[in-house]
């Protein structure tokens, strides 16, 4: 399991954040004690051998009298994923293989249906993989009606509207405003209100973003609680950007300096390199004026075989006067 992954586990695993997020995508009144831990491992024999696989977050809900009515599953994803129902379908299905040994095994009363959740933590795209079994792959069109398909429900925190938003509480509120603001900062403010789980949230930020901000709050404000989420971020990019505009005008003048030098040093060889050359030519030039000079060859003849000037051929001449 990834440092992301790992980090959106913690905080859904809290009872609180996962009744906020079932009560909001179904209008329910589920309360914190309403929901019972549950193992999400799940075993499948490959080739022999047994594989261990687990479910991100996977809850038993409870009725009024603690008895035991659905399980709950959440997966969480990043980025969209093009196998999401396959994936979904079979971690369903291995849950429910398990609970028929159970029953089978006099470990359970009775197999309970399971809701499977995809949450999806993107905020640069929306959702654009398959929702269904039928989108995975190509279906012949005589066997369509007949192929079981498998929907999954996917929510997409970053793209919630307004009354959806409204149905959020707590930490899974902030987190999905936050989530807003960043993908497009112009239209949606930074949220504000009070951090129940302040280092699972500014992990869990930190990790989706790979923004260096929530890295310093989380250092900063490890194991505290009701942390003013706004002012904090605030406080910290404000320093970010004090600090990175001196940082990049020391580092612009230094540049500048460097830059300057190593120009002027090419400057400098090249124009020295130029009357070098000027320098040698003209010489030459000089040199081929003087012999064809003393071999009587008229002034004007010799100023355009050299390409001195008709003055500076009569001052040679003189010296062969």
């Amino acid at each position: 399991m990834g440092v992301k992954d790992l980090h959106e586990k913690n905080l859904f695993e809290r009872n609180d954040v996962f009744a906020s997020l079932i009560n909001a995508l179904f209008l329910l009144k589920i309360k914190p004690d309403d929901l019972d831990e549950w193992s999400p491992e799940l075993v499948v024999t490959v080739e022999e051998d047994l594989e261990h696989r687990f479910r991100d977050v996977y809850k038993r809900l409870l009725n009024h009298l603690g008895v035991g009515i659905a399980f709950l599953g959440l997966e969480n994803q990043t980025n969209p994923a093009k196998d999401m129902p396959i994936r979904v379908m079979t971690y369903d299905a291995l849950s429910y293989a398990k609970q028929v040994e159970a029953v089978k095994n006099k470990q359970a009363e009775k197999v309970l249906p399971i809701v499977t959740i995809v949450l999806y933590f993107g905020y640069d795209k929306p959702w654009n993989a398959p929702l269904t079994l039928h989108e995975c792959f190509e279906i012949p069109a005589m066997l369509e009606p007949v192929v079981a398909n498998y929907p999954v429900r996917v929510v997409e925190l970053a793209w919630l509207d307004d009354d959806q938003l409204e149905q959020l509480q707590g930490d899974l509120k902030l987190i999905a405003e936050c989530l807003r603001h960043f993908r497009d900062p112009q239209k949606w403010p930074f949220p504000e209100g009070k951090i129940k789980y302040v280092e699972d949230v500014f992990a869990l930020l930190g990790a989706i973003t790979g923004d260096a901000i929530f890295e310093r709050l989380l250092e900063e404000h490890r194991n505290m609680e009701d942390l003013d989420m706004k002012n904090s971020f605030e406080r910290v990019r404000n320093f970010y950007r004090s600090e990175g505009f001196d940082l990049g005008e020391r580092r612009g003048e230094m540049r500048g300096i460097k830059l300057g030098e190593e120009r002027g040093e090419m400057r400098g060889i090249k124009l020295g390199e130029e009357r070098g050359e000027r320098r040698g030519k003209q010489e030459r030039s000089v040199e081929i004026a003087c012999n064809l000079l003393s071999m009587r060859m008229p002034k004007h003849e010799v100023a355009k075989a050299t390409g001195l000037s008709i003055e500076e051929v009569e001052q040679l001449a003189l010296s062969y006067a």
